[in-house]
């Protein structure tokens, strides 16, 4: 395996970074550029791994696809190489913090996206995934490249402003593996018919990215489950809430849009992520006044810490390559003292609507209606658990070799607060699993905690005053009490640890 000082290619290594099952990321230098030491990212393939073809063929394509995608608001890939039998991937270098961290970091300050900055965020992710999806060969002939994993993880929010979506990891081109029992990605972001094990195209990253916005909009999970089984049911069976009944200043047009953006039906979705930038644009159109600068100051006020040990790293490791680490590494952009109050809103107004709506749900006559972000799942016996918090550490350097590294993973740590649940039927078991499923990527840790089961059914009798077509199994226990839980990324390759 490379270490520290080795070169592959032209490149020189210059400190290792992070390594997890996969891969080991460096930072590095093209060797031979005198005067020159632009730092670049060098995903290194283990050497025990490189034996797997299936495991090389993931890397290699990871390589081709992104190097097919030329779009500012992707990450650069800039070259795929092989040295003595080591698998190498050279990326652009990014300074920055997903956008999982940022939510974290916003929520910790009790603070929330104000509609238009979410929606200019949006607008940005849109715009990259459409680039993905309309990349061609050299001929032009389309590619139908499918990102399959887009999640707050695998936005990179850049200290400079700028937003780049990353990690095309497990990426497929259509004419690929896009039909498959195999689930892979984050399954609280996937559409359902990525969940089922079908066949997908771009309008499962729309989906995605209608999840993402629903979560920026609420500042709150929209699938949550305490087990991955329980989640990947949830969310082959959605039932969404739309996001004004939780924030009532979300105008109807765009709550409209986030709605049809996560239609579980694919064909009643919208069909490009360009639709998708465009609708949202023309339905706040304060958001097209959004830009870098704004998103710069709001990470300059946010996370003025994650930016300064960025920059240190940056520096030292530039400096001790000939100097040119101060030169290579600007000063981080200063915070304007309004940045938070102009680009977001106070958490509590947000919070607040949301009691007041487990409140309506929670009364008897209008349970059986209401409509909740989780589906009950009949479990045997099995008493709800509260997970304590975990401290999580956020990242203070976005990469772009976290294509595939999942070293952005950002923790998106929410607040667990759950309605006493209402008396309502039991509902149909689940449909069964019709084909192998492998879960290679999952994001766990519940914001909203899962459905109580119901116990056995009372030897009393149970008045009702409403009419029903199924025994009643009598009332439910009471959820358990609010709990803080984190939500860490998982992905195979690396994992932020606390």
């Amino acid at each position: 395996m490379p270490s520290v000082g080795d070169t592959l290619g032209r490149y020189e290594l210059l400190a290792r970074l992070k390594a997890g099952g996969m891969a080991t990321l460096f930072v590095g230098k093209r060797v031979g550029a005198a005067g020159f030491a632009r730092p670049v990212a060098i995903k290194v393939i283990h050497s025990h791994l490189a034996d797997d073809p299936k495991l090389t063929r993931m890397f290699i394509d990871e390589a081709m696809l992104s190097a097919k995608i030329q779009d500012p608001h992707v990450v650069h890939v800039e070259e795929f190489g092989e040295s003595d039998g080591t698998y190498y991937l050279v990326m652009e270098l990014v300074a920055g913090v997903s956008l999982g961290e940022l939510l974290r970091a916003l929520r910790t300050k009790k603070r929330a996206l104000s509609v238009d900055v979410a929606v200019w965020l949006a607008a940005q992710v849109a715009a990259g995934l459409h680039a993905a999806h309309e990349s061609s060969t050299e001929t032009g002939e389309p590619l139908g490249i499918v990102h399959r994993d887009v999640s707050p993880q695998n936005v990179l929010l850049a200290f400079k402003g700028h937003v780049k979506l990353i990690d095309f990891g497990i990426a497929k081109a259509q004419s690929k593996d896009t039909q498959s029992s195999v689930v892979r990605g984050k399954v609280a972001y996937m559409p359902p018919e990525q969940a089922r094990g079908e066949e997908i195209d771009r309008r499962a990253d729309v989906y995605a990215l209608g999840v993402i916005l629903w979560e920026m909009l609420t500042m709150r999970r929209l699938f949550d489950a305490e087990n991955e089984f329980v989640l990947l049911d949830m969310v082959r069976n959605p039932k969404v809430v739309p996001p004004r009944e939780l924030v009532p200043a979300i105008p109807p047009a765009l709550d409209a849009i986030v709605m049809e953006a996560l239609a579980p039906d694919p064909a009643a979705r919208i069909a490009t992520a360009e639709t998708l930038r465009i609708r949202l644009l023309e339905a706040v159109p304060a958001a097209s006044t959004k830009g870098s600068s704004q998103l710069a100051a709001l990470l300059a006020a946010t996370m003025p810490d994650a930016i300064q040990r960025s920059r240190d790293l940056l520096k030292d490791v530039l400096a001790a390559e000939g100097g040119s680490g101060e030169r290579s590494v600007p000063p981080p952009a200063a915070a304007p003292a309004e940045a938070l109050e102009t680009l977001t809103v106070a958490l509590d107004e947000v919070e607040l609507e949301a009691q007041r709506r487990r409140s309506r749900e929670s009364m008897p006559e209008r349970a059986a209606d209401a409509g909740t972000g989780a589906i009950p799942i009949e479990l045997e016996s099995q008493p709800s658990v509260e997970r304590p918090a975990r401290r999580g550490v956020g990242l203070v350097l976005g990469l772009g070799a976290l294509v595939g590294m999942g070293l952005v993973a950002g923790v998106f740590a929410y607040r667990a607060t759950t309605p006493p649940p209402a008396e309502a039927p039991p509902p149909p078991p689940p449909p069964p699993v019709t084909s192998v499923v492998e879960i290679e990527s999952v994001d766990a840790g519940p914001a909203v905690a899962p459905p109580t089961p119901p116990p056995p059914p009372s030897a009393e009798p149970v008045a009702s005053t409403r009419r029903s077509t199924r025994p009643r199994t009598g009332p439910r226990p009471a959820a358990p009490a609010a709990s803080n839980v984190e939500m860490h990324e998982s992905t195979p390759i690396f994992k932020r640890g606390p």
